[in-house]
């Protein structure tokens, strides 16, 4: 279980974005938080209650900044089991989103290394 409270207090960046939905494919205006962890979103700015998406960096294989169709500045994030796009404002507002969570899941990946070699 993610401690909530614990995560959000080690906040590396935030900000709006614009997130593909899973099921409907609508793009809905998110506050989206980057943690060493996680990435969460939410549907208002600063009140980090009730997630709208919870992203294990734990469980992420690839972060990218793409363009595809007619959508621009795009993020995209591959999972073990889902793929999510998050668009941004300016291609260089996604370079620097998909260079922190990169930085972030790289991160998380050597910590569970380090936690598995010292059990």
């Amino acid at each position: 279980m993610i401690n909530y409270v614990k995560d959000l207090g080690d906040i590396i960046k935030e900000g709006y974005a614009h997130k593909e939905s899973r099921i409907m494919k609508s793009w809905k205006k998110r506050w989206t938080v980057l943690t060493p962890r996680n990435i969460y979103t939410f549907k208002e700015k600063k009140k980090y209650v009730d997630p709208t998406e919870v992203i294990s960096l734990h469980e992420t294989l690839s972060v990218k900044a793409i363009e595809e169709g007619k959508k621009k500045n795009l993020v995209k994030i591959q999972t073990k089991r889902n793929v999510f796009f998050f668009s941004f404002d300016t291609a260089e507002e996604a370079q620097e989103w998909a260079v922190n969570m990169s930085k972030a899941m790289a991160k998380t990946c050597l910590l569970d290394n380090e936690d598995d070699i010292t059990d």
